[in-house]
């Protein structure tokens, strides 16, 4: 960017500069902001999550260059950080200042007040003026946590808390609209005030079948510790032995569920509550218990050891949903998983999830997409594509990024052509002039093909279109107009995913019932 720019309580996170297509496929600048010759002031932001591609000094939140011209001048860049954070880049340093040759104006970075920069470079003479703290913010997942628009909450621990400084440039509330007082945090999101309601979390483990790959479900409940309102936010997971951010979920009811794969019989979870309506953070710790079974075993028949007694309602509606999801019966050890971690008081809803998350059901979707949008049979599609998809979701990526993957990487026809093939394919319709309009003119700026379908996938005529569709597959009707509202919205926030929208559906009293009344019919 040129000129001169102001950012005052905003969140930039999980922004990507990729380099140019050219021969030598050029390195990204900038994942949230590139300022060229430019002057940039950062006010009580947050930028997170950011990357770019190709280069180390890529810059993942912010990229400052000064660049010299050939008539020997060249014009400063300035920026000037207060009370805000910098972290978490993926793949380059948060922070990279440049003045690019001699004949470059001056590249500045002011720092001075208090900010966060994880990590930070400083290149070819310039200079960078003060001194951030470099500790890891603790940053909670981007989601909507009151106001217009998502934040990213500070944990318990973290340095950002109180570390601001107040001065006559820093606004007297933060992004949500929510009051800071006298005491400053960092970044973009106010904590709450000493005075909150204090919490308590409760934390458990469901027992793995195997003693490492096996899926758990870690279960979150939250309580107030006076007055009789119910704890809203989210919980994020974090298994300590290996370092790992295992994901987040919402609260509902009190309760958070996570089913993962990702850590093993001995590791010590961490869970942290993030209030979104008023309360005090509270965390907990947990062992995951030894395995159920010994996967070493030379029999790996898991019907060899002692039967579980499952009742008839749970075997039809396991069955059913197998049916639903699978396309197929479900198999003995299914019916004995399953059974047993609804015998051990898992919900039908906690339980659909942790079926969606096997590799047998996401590779289905992937493959289906690879069919729906490039017409590719399962056999055509590379095996690296597959794990590689796979990988992704493992690490917590929703299926509309898998789609957006998949349907962006066909350049083989116009723009025209593709945007009109994307929306017949998602929203069953031929593309309009102004969204045509507007797609192009993103795609003649440089974004990507993906990023354009993953923004058709995040509007809310897909969405609606999405959650009906769910109804009408799953329940056999359209959804009624609160429930479409509030679906669409999770979504659009991100505190949900199709897999859990689904998940409410096949989990809920109705759909067992329906199933149980089928099979006995």
């Amino acid at each position: 960017m040129y000129g001169t720019t102001t950012l005052i309580n905003c969140t930039l996170a999980g922004n990507l500069a990729e380099g140019g297509q050219g021969a030598t496929n050029g390195d990204g600048y900038g994942g949230a902001i590139f300022n060229l010759d430019g002057t940039l002031n950062i006010t009580t932001s947050t930028l997170a999550n950011n990357s770019t591609t190709g280069a180390a000094n890529g810059g993942g939140a912010v990229y400052n260059l000064s660049l010299g011209t050939s008539s020997g001048s060249g014009a400063a860049s300035t920026v000037t950080l207060t009370d805000s954070i910098l972290a978490d880049s993926i793949g380059s340093n948060d922070l990279v200042n440049d003045e690019n040759s001699s004949t470059a104006g001056a590249a500045v970075v002011n720092a001075t007040a208090p900010n966060i920069i994880m990590a930070s470079n400083t290149l070819d003479g310039a200079t960078t003026n003060g001194t951030p703290l470099t500790a890891n913010p603790q940053l909670g997942v981007l989601a909507n946590y009151g106001g217009q628009t998502p934040t990213m909450p500070l944990l318990a621990g973290s340095p950002a808390l109180g570390a601001g400084a107040a001065g006559s440039n820093v606004p007297t509330t933060d992004q949500r609209g929510v009051a800071r007082g006298s005491v400053i945090d960092l970044g973009a999101y106010q904590s709450t005030s000493a005075s909150a309601v204090a919490t308590t979390l409760t934390l458990s483990s469901s027992t793995p079948a195997t003693s490492s790959g096996a899926s758990v479900t870690l279960t979150a409940t939250v309580t107030a510790t006076s007055g009789s309102t119910t704890p809203a936010g989210s919980v994020q997971f974090v298994d300590t032995t290996t370092g790992a951010t295992l994901g987040s979920a919402t609260l509902s009811g009190g309760m958070a569920t996570l089913t993962t794969s990702s850590a093993s019989s001995g590791d010590t979870i961490t869970a942290t509550y993030t209030s979104s309506n008023g309360m005090g953070s509270s965390s907990s710790t947990t062992t995951i218990p030894a395995a159920s079974s010994n996967s070493s075993s030379s029999n790996n028949n898991s019907n060899t050891s002692a039967p579980v007694n499952i009742s008839a309602q749970n075997q039809a509606w396991l069955n059913a949903v197998y049916e639903k999801l699978l396309g197929r019966p479900i198999d003995a050890t299914g019916l004995k998983e399953w059974g047993a971690d609804l015998n051990n008081g898992m919900t039908p809803t906690q339980v659909v999830l942790d079926i969606e998350q096997t590799d047998e059901y996401r590779t289905d979707e992937i493959l289906g997409a690879y069919q729906q949008l490039l017409g590719l049979s399962a056999q055509q599609v590379p095996s690296s594509a597959v794990n590689y998809l796979l990988g992704l979701m493992q690490e917590g990526a929703d299926f509309r990024v898998i789609q957006a993957i998949i349907a962006g990487s066909d350049y083989s026809s116009t723009n025209a052509d593709f945007l009109n093939k994307v929306y017949e394919e998602f929203l069953q319709r031929p593309v309009d002039p102004t969204s045509e309009n507007a797609w192009n003119a993103l795609l003649t700026a440089g974004y990507s093909r993906i990023a354009v379908v993953y923004g058709i996938l995040n509007s809310p005529e897909y969405l609606n279109d999405l959650v009906t569709q769910d109804y009408l597959t799953y329940m056999g009707v359209e959804p009624d107009t609160n429930s479409l509202g509030a679906y669409v919205a999770a979504l659009q926030n991100h505190t949900m995913n199709n897999d859990m929208v689904v998940a409410s559906l096949l989990g809920s009293q109705e759909w067992i019932s329906m199933a149980s009344s089928t099979t006995s019919s």
